[in-house]
């Protein structure tokens, strides 16, 4: 070969190496670019996510804040532990205080209170206000955190 031929396979491979390069980086590129996109929208989603939760959590604190109003508003249940013979005294209306029209929640707290009381557990209380179990547990938990502050002060 002369020196003519081999200048031009040489400045043939360098040239071709130069475009190998440029292809690859090119692909590096889309690859990074496509990655950059999946990051962002999972970030997107995320965001979502969080906006969702903190919309329940402020839910959930202005239903905690309904749910404690009517032990401020309720007067103290006697504590009768016997279970009372005639079927209207069993209906939340029976402990009711003046004002359980305007809150109609605080008779059916007052009776999961009594009831409480009587010594049932929360799935039986549950049954007999036609109640969730969890709901009539955070009444529960609240009378008793309500009571355990008024006993410290």
């Amino acid at each position: 070969m002369d020196p003519a031929q081999l200048m031009w396979i040489s400045g043939g491979l360098i040239a071709a190496g130069i475009v190998l390069l440029l292809i690859s980086l090119g692909a590096a590129s889309r690859s990074r670019t496509k990655l950059a996109n999946r990051m962002a929208e999972r970030v997107r989603q995320l965001t979502e996510q969080v906006d969702a939760m903190a919309e329940a959590q402020i839910r959930l604190t202005g239903r905690v804040g309904q749910l404690e109003q009517p032990f401020a508003d309720a007067e103290t249940p006697t504590s009768n532990t016997t279970e009372p013979s005639d079927p209207a005294a069993m209906s939340p209306q029976a402990d009711s205080p003046p004002n359980a029209a305007a809150h109609p929640t605080i008779s059916v707290h007052t009776e999961i209170v009594r009831l409480m009381q009587q010594g049932l557990d929360a799935v039986e209380i549950a049954r007999r206000v036609s109640m969730n179990v969890g709901e009539v547990e955070l009444v529960q938990n609240l009378h008793s955190r309500r009571k355990d502050d008024g006993a410290g002060e």
